[in-house]
């Protein structure tokens, strides 16, 4: 993060590790997204892993699981911006999965508005996580 600054969650019982952990967990949203959608099709080679009758890999069961556990980490961080504020949810959520700062995502709010409900984002983020 070379060119911004972390946010201060220490009153909030947050490291400033923890906090870099939580900051690039919800950067990695729109891979999970990508990859999510892509578990939804079919292709022919083998993976490795869960096996189904006569020692062959189930790809389509193996596929299914992965999509599970990302759609389970994507709720997560999308129930967050929600519970954070639900009228602004889609700002917070822009704001947090792709890094960008109040004056890139121009919200309908003020700065000082905004940045307490991204604190409050990460606070409940760490609760959960």
């Amino acid at each position: 993060m070379p060119n911004k600054r972390d946010l201060k969650l220490d009153t909030y019982g947050i490291s400033k590790a923890r906090y870099r952990e939580l900051y690039y967990f919800c950067l990695q949203y729109r891979d999970m997204v990508k990859a999510k959608l892509g578990c939804y099709f079919l292709d022919g080679r083998s993976l490795d892993g869960l096996r189904g009758k006569g020692g062959k890999t189930d790809a389509t069961a193996q596929k299914a699981v992965k999509a599970a556990m990302l759609g389970e980490k994507i709720l997560l961080i999308e129930q967050t911006a929600q519970e954070a504020d639900a009228e602004l949810y889609p700002w917070i959520l822009e704001a947090v999965t792709t890094g960008k700062s109040w004056e890139e995502v121009c919200p309908p709010c003020g700065i000082r508005q905004f940045r307490q409900l991204r604190r409050k984002f990460y606070t409940s983020l760490d609760a959960k996580k």
